[in-house]
């Protein structure tokens, strides 16, 4: 049926990354334990602070590697800049990926990316020179 649904509107179904699992509200009740990636978040059956049933939604750690690999080499080409320009671009990237992956949850996710690239920007800006290292508070 959903072969038939997609080809309607000119769509296919790739088989090999498809698969039918047990996912929703009674799954925990069976005994699933099933996750899936979408979207570039991992979708998992949870329950909220009252017990109520809910979808937890999670950086994929394949998003997530891929996007701090991203943002390593973005310091490494531009860490020559100016400092304030280099931080003012960085806010930029960083706002985008708080916008996109900022839902409801996934605060552990954001924390981890900011960490690592606050961790890779002191790295790089330490890099510029060699007269000296420069200091967090710096």
């Amino acid at each position: 049926m959903l072969k038939g649904r997609l080809a309607k509107f000119g769509l296919e179904l790739a088989e090999d990354k498809s698969r039918i699992i047990r996912f929703g509200r009674y799954a925990r009740e069976r005994g699933s334990k099933a996750t899936f990636d979408f979207l570039g978040f991992t979708h998992v059956n949870g329950t909220s602070r009252n017990g109520k049933y809910i979808v937890i939604h999670r950086t994929s750690s394949k998003k997530m590697s891929a996007k701090m690999q991203a943002a390593k080499a973005w310091l490494r080409e531009n860490m020559h800049l100016d400092k304030r320009e280099l931080v003012k671009r960085l806010n930029v990237k960083l706002v985008g990926h708080y916008r996109y992956y900022g839902v409801t949850g996934n605060i552990i996710g954001l924390a981890r990316f900011l960490r690592y690239v606050n961790a890779q920007l002191f790295r790089a800006l330490c890099r510029r020179s060699q007269r000296g290292r420069i200091t967090w508070e710096t």
